[in-house]
């Protein structure tokens, strides 16, 4: 049987063997041994790739596997769209993120003066019941002061004007808040930069009806669109 020699002032020699109840057992490669109490020892298996052992009070050892923290922002769907009249991003915001970030390149219409619209989705339906709120900046080369333009219970948010054209095209940037968590009211701030009107616009909204929001739609005023749009969540 396993032993193991301890001190015992009661002996004579001042030791004594006494029977091994420690669970020292090693069964594969990374396990770990861990005290559970005062003289306890404890094999803790080997966690799966990627996890990062954490304190935690609840566990018989103490100690824990978990996934590691997700950290700066991780691409989740990038899609090129060409000639269509609207592009739809569903399934892109859920419970893994609070927040998202969406750049749109390349982007231009078929009439460069359209406007560029955004509208949320949640499930297979787009919200454009007139529940958005916009504000929107525009800077113009050769002009001191802003033009300024908001709107409320509008059927979507406005996010840049003169979508531009295949030679002179804009770029739009914005971070989504709120999204893929239920009963909220959507919120996005960014900016975008048109070649075709040389304007640089700021902008932002939210939308006044909770949904649990999983995607988005982005169209022009009037006429079909061309680019890339890209989504990616950012950790919390």
């Amino acid at each position: 049987n396993e032993h193991r020699l301890v001190a015992a002032s009661g002996e004579t020699t001042g030791l004594k063997y006494v029977a091994d109840t420690t669970n020292y057992a090693i069964a594969a490669k990374g396990d770990l041994l861990v005290g559970t109490a005062a003289d306890t020892l404890q094999a803790l298996t080997v966690g799966t790739t990627g996890y990062t052992l954490v304190a935690d009070s609840g566990e018989t050892t103490g100690l824990k596997w978990v996934a590691a923290a997700t950290s700066g922002c991780a691409l989740i769907s990038r899609v090129s769209f060409s000639n269509v009249a609207s592009q739809i991003m569903d399934n892109v915001f859920d419970t893994t993120y609070e927040n998202y970030m969406i750049r749109i390149d390349r982007l231009y219409a078929a009439t460069p003066t359209d406007d560029l619209h955004i509208q949320f989705r949640y499930g297979s339906s787009t919200q454009s019941a007139s529940y958005y709120i916009n504000n929107y900046y525009q800077a113009n080369p050769g002009v001191t002061s802003l033009s300024w333009a908001n709107s409320s219970n509008s059927a979507q948010c406005l996010v840049t004007e003169s979508c531009g054209d295949a030679t002179y095209r804009t770029s739009v940037e914005f971070n989504v808040y709120g999204v893929g968590q239920s009963s909220v009211f959507p919120r996005i701030i960014g900016r975008s930069h048109s070649s075709y009107s040389d304007h640089f616009n700021s902008f932002g909204g939210d939308v006044r009806s909770a949904q649990t929001y999983s995607g988005f739609l982005i169209k022009s005023s009037s006429s079909n669109i061309y680019g890339i749009v890209s989504v990616y969540g950012l950790a919390k």
